[in-house]
């Protein structure tokens, strides 16, 4: 039925999305890496947040169209928003470049949001 698809694409949408951000800011975690020599006591905290911003957001979508539980979807698009935002925050610090990488993000994020 057209319900049925329309759900499937909006699901399908939301995943290439995610893909897509994803992707732009895996760009910039090359970007960091290199700068700061791949995984060392200087890039924990940049790497460190960069992980725990991309766990949150994977776990998203599972937790929203998987699971149904709207609430705890918002409580997690919330706290990849403030993880993505000190991730830009702290590389930026680092490696501009790479800090801009994820603008777009950010941009998304923001607007998911409102």
């Amino acid at each position: 039925s057209l319900s049925c698809i329309s759900v499937f694409l909006g699901k399908t949408m939301v995943l290439f999305l995610g893909w897509w951000l994803s992707s732009s800011s895996l760009n910039g975690l090359c970007c960091l890496w290199k700068e700061l020599g791949g995984f060392n006591e200087e890039s924990m905290v940049p790497l460190g947040l960069y992980a725990g911003q991309l766990a949150l957001n994977w776990a998203w979508t599972p937790i929203l169209f998987g699971a149904h539980k709207i609430g705890w979807g918002l409580v997690d698009l919330l706290l990849t928003s403030d993880a993505a935002t000190a991730t830009t925050v702290t590389w930026y610090h680092v490696n501009k470049k790479a800090a801009y990488l994820m603008f777009s993000y950010l941009d998304n994020k923001n607007k998911k949001q409102s």
